[in-house]
Order: C-alpha cells, then structure tokens, then sequence
C-alpha cells in the first residue's frame, strides 16, 4: 500500500499533474501558429518546407508528452495489478480502477485529437484548432481530487484495519 501512496502522491500529483502539463501550454502554441502559418499559402516554398519540418518536429515532442503520460498510467496499473492478490478492498479497488480508466481515457482522447491534427494540418479550421488546443490543455477525466480522495480512503482503510 505504500508503494501505492508514493506513486499517487508523488508519480500521479507531480508529474502528471504538475510537470506534464505544464509542457503542453507552449508546444500547442507553436503547433498552432506553424499550422495556421502552412495554411496561410506563403510563396516562399523552402519557408514552407521549414514550417512542415517543425511542426513534424513538434508533433514528435507531443508524442513524447504523451509516451511520459502513459508511461505514469502503465506504472499505475503495474502497481495496481501487484497489489490485487493482495487487496480485499473491494471500495478501494473499484475506486482506483475508475481513476486509472479516467486517465486512459485522457490519453486516447489525447492521442485522438492529436492525430487528427497531425494529418489534417493544410485544412483544419480555427475553430477545430481552438477546441483541440482546450481538449489536449484541461482534460477532465481524472482531476487531482481524484488522487486525494483515493490517498484519504487508503488512510481510513488502513486505520480501520480493512
């Protein structure tokens, strides 16, 4: 149970909710604006050609962004899987499977909109754009209460004995 607290308080609280996201907010402006800039037509062709190799460039470091996240999912599930033989705690259990799905439906919603964007980039409108940038920016299927309320009943469990 322990190894569970550390990794909710901190794997889950500082960088998936913390560090991660804070990555996003720049990378998506600048995907944005090279999108936006492509579709703008400039006659320059090598101007055009530097644009599409950033935002492949960009759309790589998105990709690692989202390899990072899944990667506190995995680690979550990898803990959750050990402690299973072990956990008669059926509440507990239901609930950390429902945060654990929270964040693996983030993560295909992100890798959804992202590769939408990825492969529409000449023709995607701004209102789309607008509405991806906020989807991948606050996703809202697990929040950090979340991780409190799961590090409060493991604390209550614990010290009923359960």
């Amino acid at each position: 149970m322990e190894r569970l607290k550390g990794y909710l308080k901190e794997t889950v609280v500082q960088e998936y909710f913390t560090t991660l996201p804070s990555r996003w907010p720049p990378l998506l402006q600048r995907i944005g604006r090279n999108t936006q800039a492509v579709q703008s037509g400039s006659d320059l062709r090598h101007k055009e050609t530097a644009l599409r190799r950033e935002l492949e460039h960009d759309f790589s470091l998105a990709q690692q962004l989202l390899d990072m996240e899944h990667q506190v999912y995995r680690v979550g599930m990898g803990i959750f899987y050990d402690l299973e033989q072990t956990l008669a705690l059926p509440v507990f259990r239901s609930q950390l499977v429902m945060f654990l799905k929270g964040m693996l439906n983030e993560l295909s919603l992100k890798e959804s909109v992202l590769a939408d964007w990825k492969s529409s980039v000449d023709t995607i409108s701004a209102n789309t754009l607008r509405i991806y940038t906020q989807c991948l920016l606050s996703p809202k299927a697990v929040q950090l209460g979340d991780v409190e309320r799961l590090v409060a009943l493991m604390t209550e469990t614990k010290a009923n004995d359960l």
